[in-house]
């Protein structure tokens, strides 16, 4: 188990409050009120639009696994082994697709599936599959190699983009 905070911004127009949204993790607190400093310092500097507020809080999280981020597919990793607060090591799960109305219209290049966020897995450790060393690198995702780029989570994810 690894130690994270992740920052999370909410939106308010006109007075009106969207929900808030994951922007970014973190490994010490420190970092992430720099990157919510960051941020502002960014919006005062480009110009902020005056019917727009944007407040940011921050969780600290304890996270065991870490996505693989496949352009918009996604994968799920458990992580094994925490080396230090910059290197894991991870291992990926098994990931069966569970039975779920699909709503596909042909066309185009291939179709649409209007749902896909709609998918179920059952995902499971898999101890015979290989592990792999990932190491945090400074736009704050891990990677291991042949390029494989992972966020940290505290539960695992298997999206298939049936779009692409």
């Amino acid at each position: 188990m690894i130690n994270i905070y992740e920052v999370y911004e909410t939106t308010i127009i006109d007075g009106k409050k969207d929900p808030s949204f994951f922007k970014a993790g973190f490994n010490a607190k420190q970092e992430a009120l720099d990157y919510i400093q960051e941020t502002n310092d960014r919006m005062d500097k480009f110009g902020r639009h005056p019917k727009i507020v944007h407040e940011y809080s921050i969780e600290e999280v304890d996270v065991d696994y870490a996505n693989e981020i496949c352009y918009s597919d996604v994968n799920p990793y458990e992580i094994v082994k925490v080396v230090s607060d910059k290197i894991i090591e991870v291992r990926e799960m098994k990931a069966e697709e569970l039975p779920w109305k699909k709503d596909f219209h042909p066309g185009g290049f291939f179709g649409h599936m209007a749902n896909q966020r709609d998918q179920k897995w059952k995902i499971t450790s898999n101890e015979d599959a290989p592990v792999y060393r990932a190491h945090k690198r400074k736009d704050g995702y891990f990677w291991a190699k042949s390029a494989r780029k992972f966020t940290l989570a505290e539960t695992p994810r298997k999206f298939h983009d049936y779009n692409f």
